[in-house]
Parts: C-alpha cells; sequence; structure tokens
C-alpha cells in the first residue's frame, strides 16, 4: 500500500501498524488465530465507522449549515 503525501501522510501505513498491533495482541492474551483477530478487529473499526457516520448524519439534519458557514465568513 502506499501513501498519499499530504498533512498527515503516514496516516495509511498507522492504520495498518494499529490493526497488526491490535491482532498480535489479541493473539498473545486470547491466543487466538492471527487470521481471526485481524477479523473482528476490522469488524469493530467498520461497526465504529458506520456509527460515527449515523451520528453525524443525524446531528447534521440538526444544525443549520448556513448559519454555520455565514459565522466562519464573518470572522
Amino acid at each position: 500500500m502506499y501513501v498519499e503525501a499530504g498533512h498527515d501522510g503516514m496516516h495509511a501505513v498507522s492504520v495498518q501498524a494499529d490493526l497488526f498491533a491490535g491482532a498480535l495482541f489479541l493473539q498473545t492474551a486470547f491466543n487466538w488465530n492471527i487470521y481471526a483477530a485481524t477479523i473482528a478487529l476490522l469488524v469493530v473499526a467498520a461497526l465504529f465507522t458506520i456509527a460515527g457516520l449515523i451520528l453525524c448524519y443525524t446531528f447534521y439534519q440538526y444544525v443549520d449549515v448556513d448559519a454555520v458557514t455565514q459565522f466562519r465568513s464573518s470572522r
């Protein structure tokens, strides 16, 4: 996997390293298979991502976006 340059250029490598470290922890602590631990972490990460998207969508419904944009441009 390549890393795209930007203000947070090491993000792609960081996510892979975090998942691998978590899988190694689960393998060592609970004697899980490394593949099962990786899949479990991916499922948890997917659930957090979906929950975050739902939370953002519901929050977006209750915020007046035009007022926020006008406030930011007035500063």
